[in-house]
Parts: structure tokens; sequence; C-alpha cells
């Protein structure tokens, strides 16, 4: 609803909003689209698709207040080096520290969105700085190879630690 609301004030030559994807504000995205000639409604898009749009995209916004663990978006645009802006909420802290890596905006603060976009559309040199950091950073942290080899140390520490306490005891 907020990325609604910014589109309709934001409304720059060469500034378009994109939204894939359904879900429960379907119907209004819909409608929003038919009166705003900067925002475009694709629909749903299938997963193999979405590297093409994150090349596409400047900036990616992910406003969203559900919590959601790390979201997906996320890593995938960070990896794909594009800019993220995303609602304070779990674990977006996790993969956005600080403003070097992305700008987070409190959830449902259309003022903050609007600023933060306006931040970063006007600041090409910023917006690839902090790209390009989000992109070593979830590429260096969050790539799944590597989570995995953490998780089966992990998990092999647990299994050991397990064995030496029903074996002592």
């Amino acid at each position: 609803m907020e990325y609604l609301q910014v589109a309709n004030l934001l409304r720059r030559n060469n500034t378009h909003f994109i939204i894939a994807g359904t879900g429960p504000l379907t119907d209004l995205v819909k409608d929003a689209a038919q009166k705003n000639d900067k925002l475009h409604y694709l629909g749903p898009v299938p997963h193999h698709e979405m590297p093409r749009l994150y090349s596409a995209a400047d900036i990616v916004c992910h406003p969203s207040y559900y919590l959601e663990g790390l979201p997906t978006v996320i890593l995938e645009a960070g990896a794909a080096g594009c800019c993220v802006i995303a609602a304070r909420t779990t674990g977006i802290s996790d993969l956005i520290p600080s403003d070097e890596y992305g700008l987070i905006v409190d959830p449902r603060n259309v003022v903050q969105l609007q600023t933060a976009l306006t931040t970063l559309i006007d600041n090409p040199n910023r917006r690839q700085a902090v790209a390009d950091r989000l992109r070593k950073r979830i590429r260096e942290e969050f790539d799944i190879t590597l989570v995995a080899k953490r998780m089966e140390a992990l998990l092999t520490s647990a299994l050991t630690r397990r064995r030496e306490s029903t074996a002592s005891g």
C-alpha cells in the first residue's frame, strides 16, 4: 500500500515503479496501475524470470511488514547487484546491518519510504556503492554453499557433544 502511495507522489520522467507477484492487494494494485502511467503491474512472474527483472532494476523496494525471517527477495536482489530498501522487520538488519548496505524504513511509513527512494534516485553513485556492498555481503555471508557448510559444522559439533556426553554419562 505504501509503495503505491509513493508511486503516486514520485511521478518523475525516468522513474517507473514495477510490481510483480500476486496477493491480497492484487485488485488494488491493478487499479492503481491503470491510473498511474509510471506504475506497472506484471502479475505473477516465474522464479526463473526474476533475474531479468533484477538486472533491469536500479532499486528493489521491499516495504513488507510481514514477518518473513530473511526475505528471499532481498537476498536475490542484493546478489543480483540491486540497491535495496526494506521495512524494519525481523531479520532485515541481519541482511542490511547499516545504511552502507541498503536503506531500512519503518513499516507503513510513507514519508520515510519516499525519502529513501528519493535519496537513492537522486544519488546514483551512492546507490551503486550501496548495491556493491550488499552484493559482496550476501555473497560472502549468505551464499547457500557457505550456509550449508556452517550448518553441517554446527550439526557435527552438536552430534559430537551428544556422543561425548552419552559416553561419559
